[in-house]
């Protein structure tokens, strides 16, 4: 089967860094806990170790048999925690904060580095970034700096309705669903989280993984990274079969199906059909709202 890899940094990066002049920050969670930690990603000195290991990575593929090497179609560039953006993932001492910019400036960096480090071997293998959902500024600066990846949508598999979702249609679906040069970008997501632990998943599992995988459908999703449980629950695979007849046909003049699904949300943030005055000020934050919606 196919391979996609991921070098984790965060807690996954070596111990001894720490010991050759990495800063080991410590995260504290909302809790209070301090269970986490992270380098200090500004630090001259994990930047080379980081970029030689990526270097190292890519020279240990190369050296592969071809049976294994052919594949390993792609690398996921991680620079934080697990494959996410590269941040803290908790309060950290004021000394090595870091700021908006600085991150964003990393992220460029180190995509860089891997891009140029992948762009020119054979066969393939596709640099797949995780950009900020939040808003398009990185994701439009990798299509022009690195073109030909494919994308992380951090959160379109984790539900079928989550925050930001009209937001991200403002310029995401257009990036999924038209081509740039001549092809069209290719993204995955996963399907993990505390969602599935909440009562709207727990009542229904099949139900909410057959709205998941047709929301992911309209989005242009590609693949969705199912969790091994799901995958091994035949109960699941009418959804799954669903996904794979729709996934991709992205041109209708050349689609062999097609599908129609309307969806009716509860938007918190729309004040005309749940006006405050009946449910509460509109407030991402106003948890009474969400309940009286």
């Amino acid at each position: 089967m196919p391979v996609i890899l991921m070098v984790y940094t965060g807690m996954g990066a070596p111990g001894w860094i720490y010991n050759n002049g990495v800063p080991k920050v410590i995260e504290t969670a909302t809790d209070g806990s301090t269970n986490t930690y992270s380098p200090y990603y500004l630090d001259s000195e994990y930047n080379a170790y980081f970029k030689r290991m990526v270097t190292k990575v890519r020279q240990h593929i190369e050296s592969m048999p071809a049976n294994i090497k052919n594949q390993i179609i792609g690398i996921q560039g991680c620079y934080g925690s697990t494959g996410d953006q590269i941040d803290y993932k908790g309060v950290v001492d004021p000394k090595y904060a870091i700021t908006d910019a600085q991150l964003d400036s990393l992220f460029k960096v180190f995509s860089l580095h891997y891009y140029n480090e992948y762009k020119n071997i054979s066969p393939t293998i596709t640099l797949l970034s995780n950009p900020s959902c939040k808003d398009s500024t990185e994701l439009y600066w990798l299509l022009e700096n690195c073109p030909g990846g494919w994308i992380k949508c951090g959160t379109l598999a984790k539900g079928s309705q989550l925050n930001f979702e009209l937001d991200k249609q403002q310029w995401l679906y257009n990036i999924l669903n038209k081509p740039l040069g001549g092809r069209y970008e290719q993204a995955r997501c996963e399907i993990v989280g505390t969602q599935l632990t909440s009562g709207w998943w727990v009542k229904q599992p099949y139900k909410q993984m057959f709205g998941i995988i047709t929301s992911c459908i309209y989005w242009g999703l590609d693949w969705p990274n199912q969790k091994a449980e799901f995958i091994k629950d035949k109960n699941y695979d009418t959804a799954f079969a669903f996904f794979n007849k729709y996934a991709g046909q992205k041109v209708a003049a050349t689609a062999t199906n097609a599908m129609c699904a309307l969806k009716d949300a509860l938007d918190a943030s729309d004040s005309t059909r749940f006006p405050a005055s009946v449910y509460g000020q509109v407030d991402r934050y106003n948890i009474t709202r969400y309940k009286n919606i």
